[in-house]
Protein backbone atom coordinates (compact mmCIF):
# COMPACT_ATOMS: atom_id res chain seq x y z
CA UNK A 1 0.00 0.00 0.00
CA UNK A 2 1.22 3.63 -0.47
CA UNK A 3 2.47 5.78 1.81
CA UNK A 4 0.12 9.11 1.99
CA UNK A 5 1.29 12.50 2.26
CA UNK A 6 0.93 14.20 5.70
CA UNK A 7 -1.45 17.23 5.86
CA UNK A 8 0.85 20.06 5.87
CA UNK A 9 0.44 22.95 9.02
CA UNK A 10 -1.22 25.91 8.09
CA UNK A 11 -1.08 28.82 10.50
CA UNK A 12 -4.63 28.12 11.59
CA UNK A 13 -4.13 24.57 12.10
CA UNK A 14 -0.51 24.30 13.57
CA UNK A 15 -2.07 23.89 17.47
CA UNK A 16 -3.97 21.15 16.01
CA UNK A 17 -1.22 19.48 14.71
CA UNK A 18 1.17 19.97 17.19
CA UNK A 19 -1.45 18.65 19.91
CA UNK A 20 -2.01 16.15 18.04
CA UNK A 21 1.87 15.10 18.00
CA UNK A 22 1.74 15.07 21.53
CA UNK A 23 -1.26 12.73 21.69
CA UNK A 24 -3.68 15.16 22.33
CA UNK A 25 -6.59 16.68 21.06
CA UNK A 26 -6.73 20.19 20.72
CA UNK A 27 -9.57 22.05 19.40
CA UNK A 28 -10.93 26.07 19.74
CA UNK A 29 -13.82 27.36 21.56
CA UNK A 30 -15.07 30.92 21.71
CA UNK A 31 -14.78 33.22 24.34
CA UNK A 32 -17.55 35.22 23.97
CA UNK A 33 -20.41 32.34 23.78
CA UNK A 34 -18.34 29.43 24.94
CA UNK A 35 -19.14 27.09 22.72
CA UNK A 36 -16.61 24.57 21.24
CA UNK A 37 -15.86 23.83 17.28
CA UNK A 38 -13.73 22.04 14.82
CA UNK A 39 -12.51 22.57 11.84
CA UNK A 40 -9.92 25.50 12.86
CA UNK A 41 -10.95 28.79 12.02
CA UNK A 42 -10.37 32.32 13.90
CA UNK A 43 -13.72 32.90 14.31
CA UNK A 44 -16.25 31.70 15.69
CA UNK A 45 -18.90 30.03 13.49
CA UNK A 46 -21.90 30.47 15.48
CA UNK A 47 -21.47 34.36 16.56
CA UNK A 48 -18.35 35.29 14.63
CA UNK A 49 -16.35 36.39 17.22
CA UNK A 50 -12.33 36.43 16.55
CA UNK A 51 -11.89 36.22 20.32
CA UNK A 52 -11.42 31.85 20.31
CA UNK A 53 -9.11 30.09 22.13
CA UNK A 54 -7.39 26.50 22.10
CA UNK A 55 -8.00 24.03 24.55
CA UNK A 56 -7.45 20.19 25.34
CA UNK A 57 -10.37 17.85 24.95
CA UNK A 58 -11.46 15.61 27.89
CA UNK A 59 -11.72 12.40 26.08
CA UNK A 60 -15.22 12.06 27.35
CA UNK A 61 -17.49 12.54 24.18
CA UNK A 62 -19.45 10.12 22.39
CA UNK A 63 -18.30 9.70 18.04
CA UNK A 64 -21.97 9.55 16.85
CA UNK A 65 -20.58 9.12 12.81
CA UNK A 66 -17.99 10.26 11.01
CA UNK A 67 -16.51 10.71 7.08
CA UNK A 68 -12.92 9.52 5.73
CA UNK A 69 -12.33 11.84 2.43
CA UNK A 70 -10.75 10.02 -0.41
CA UNK A 71 -9.73 11.50 -3.55
CA UNK A 72 -10.89 9.46 -6.45
CA UNK A 73 -7.98 7.99 -8.49
CA UNK A 74 -6.62 10.05 -11.18
CA UNK A 75 -8.42 8.47 -14.68
CA UNK A 76 -11.23 6.50 -13.39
Amino acid sequence: MPKRPLPEATPETREYWDGARRGELRIQRCRSCARAYFYPRPFCPFCASRDVEWFTASGRATLHTYVISQRPTPGF
